[in-house]
């Protein structure tokens, strides 16, 4: 699944929306295949209810990692800061609907998954 940000395209083997589907994904350049060493990051559960887990495998502390919640129209909802190798990150106040995460690594986009809330 590839996705395509302002100069920068990231994709990864995974297949589907989330869950274990992408525990296993490896991120490519999606010009040529090659892999791009970028550590996978997994977001947890999916559907959520009220919080989510982002597990970065491979995680390195020098890099400055932060994910951003987006709504269906791409408005900022939040945006958290990634300390951890797994973040837990509320999402109790949102509405029940499709919402964007997407993470950065030293502000560049590596990973971008729907997350359905459901209640």
């Amino acid at each position: 699944m590839c996705y395509h940000f302002p100069f920068v395209l990231t994709c990864s083997s995974g297949f589907g929306g989330g869950g274990s589907q992408n525990r296993d994904a490896v991120y490519t350049d999606g010009l040529n295949g090659q892999k791009t060493g970028k550590p996978v990051c997994t977001i947890l559960p999916n559907p959520a209810s009220d919080r989510i887990v982002l597990i970065t495998e491979g995680f390195d502390p020098e890099k400055q990692r932060e994910a951003r919640l987006l709504d269906h129209t791409g408005r900022l909802l939040s945006t958290t800061r990634l300390y951890n190798e797994a973040e837990t990150i509320s999402v109790a106040n949102l509405h029940p609907g499709v919402y964007i995460v997407i993470v950065l690594e030293d502000g560049l986009p590596v990973k971008a998954e729907k997350v359905v809330i459901v209640r």
